[in-house]
């Protein structure tokens, strides 16, 4: 296990990058991040969403200035050059510990982040990209933004930007209860979309996704949702009362000649990272990402009076995580000890076996006890040394505990290739 100070993040959010088109093209280089950084680093979790791309690492044997080159080449190709945002050891732990619950996002407690926090990790385990010191930080990470929903009413009524748009729709309309929505985006947000407006008492709701088969498996999971091929998008501004648009773009993917045929008075609500609309005649209503976040905005305010309360959650749990890794440290260390301790003991139980058989004493019945003799009195001897290390690491002394450990590991491949030879 290394120590919290190994830790790095790097990285850009919706503080820094003022275009969201960004995001979008930095979500798509995911893949590319990992090719480019996991040759120099031991661990690495890249997190990408609509509002932030970080990249949480921790370095091998050098301090990995060339990640930082790689980064920023990285960011240069989807457009953004700007500052980039550089944390180490605790303070990046913290911020981890901070978005997860909520306290980083656009809106203040947005619901969404916690699972896209947990699928970044979860991508990375599965890939192998992970290790023991980001399991753990991402594990905490995790925790504490439950612990700051649950305990806390920060996340109590919460809406992200999806719920927003909903609600946005709501009062423009005066209620959802009987009519027809159109959703333009299957993902996440769109499946968020979707399944408010069935909560609401929609009558129908109409999905198109460029991929099909992704809005058929939303309308397997929310009712009254029916699929739309994405050819016959134009449907959803002929039939709907409200048309929301949730998708990722660079560009806009909808051509005026689709709302020719829009109803007079048609609801449209963005609130994709990037305007999904060429050009919206003046008869329909359209409302944007910005009226969105507002929207969002009044209801997270009502919440302000609890970030006292997650912070103090984080600050504890923070401790923990601190707690935690120095006793790993010291528990790799005293188990690398203990494999030395081991190793020898039989390499001279092997040996004093040997001497006694050549006098002519049967040892074959005192083996056993020769052996449990010997390794009990090695770990009686070690005992103070175990106890010197679990100390080290309640005082902080990480250093000794490094030292301790790379000590024991050498000295054990030594009895290996002894062994071996």
């Amino acid at each position: 296990m290394k120590p919290l100070d190994s830790l790095v993040l790097m990285g850009v959010d919706w503080r820094l990058a003022g275009d969201a088109r960004i995001f979008s093209r930095l979500e798509k280089l995911v893949g590319r991040a990992y090719e480019l950084l996991y040759p120099h680093v031991d661990e690495i979790v890249v997190l990408a969403t609509c509002n932030r791309f970080e990249v949480y690492m921790v370095p091998g044997v050098s301090e990995c200035s060339i990640c930082a080159e790689k980064i920023r080449s990285l960011l240069a190709s989807a457009g953004y050059e700007g500052e980039v945002a550089t944390l180490k050891g605790v303070e990046a732990a913290r911020h981890l510990l901070r978005v997860a619950s909520g306290l980083e996002s656009m809106v203040l407690g947005e619901p969404e982040i916690l699972g896209q926090v947990k699928r970044a990790y979860e991508y990375a385990a599965r890939h192998a990209y992970t290790g023991k010191l980001l399991d753990l930080v991402f594990r905490y990470a995790i925790r504490t933004g439950k612990r700051v929903r649950s305990e806390t009413g920060l996340g109590r009524g919460s809406v992200g930007i999806p719920g927003a748009a909903v609600i946005l729709a709501e009062r423009l309309l005066s209620g959802l209860e009987g009519r027809v929505v159109g959703v333009i985006g299957a993902g996440e947000a769109g499946s968020i979309i979707a399944s408010n407006a069935a909560k609401k008492g929609a009558a129908r709701i109409l999905v198109a996704n460029r991929t099909y088969e992704r809005a058929v498996e939303l309308a397997r999971r929310v009712e009254r949702v029916e699929p739309v091929p994405w050819d016959r998008l134009e449907r959803l501004f002929v039939e709907s009362d409200v048309v929301f648009a949730a998708v990722t773009v660079e560009e806009p993917i909808v051509p005026r000649s689709l709302l020719e045929k829009a109803r007079r008075g048609l609801l449209v609500i963005d609130v994709s990272n990037t305007p999904v609309f060429e050009e919206v005649p003046d008869w329909i209503e359209y409302h944007g990402f910005e009226e969105v976040v507002k929207v969002a905005r009044e209801f997270a305010e009502a919440r302000r009076s609890e970030v006292p309360k997650a912070e103090a959650i984080i600050e504890e749990e923070l401790a923990k995580l601190e707690r935690v890794v120095k006793k790993k440290m010291a528990d790799d260390a005293i188990e690398a000890m203990m494999r030395f301790a081991r190793a020898m003991v039989d390499r001279e139980v092997s040996r004093a076996v040997s001497v006694l058989r050549g006098r002519g004493v049967e040892v074959e019945k005192v083996q056993d006890v020769l052996a449990d003799l010997a390794w009990s009195s090695v770990r009686k001897s070690l005992r103070p040394l175990v106890v010197a290390l679990h100390e080290a690491a309640e005082k902080g002394r990480l250093k000794m505990l490094k030292e301790v450990k790379e000590y024991f590991d050498r000295e054990y491949a030594k009895v290996v290739l002894e062994r071996d030879d």
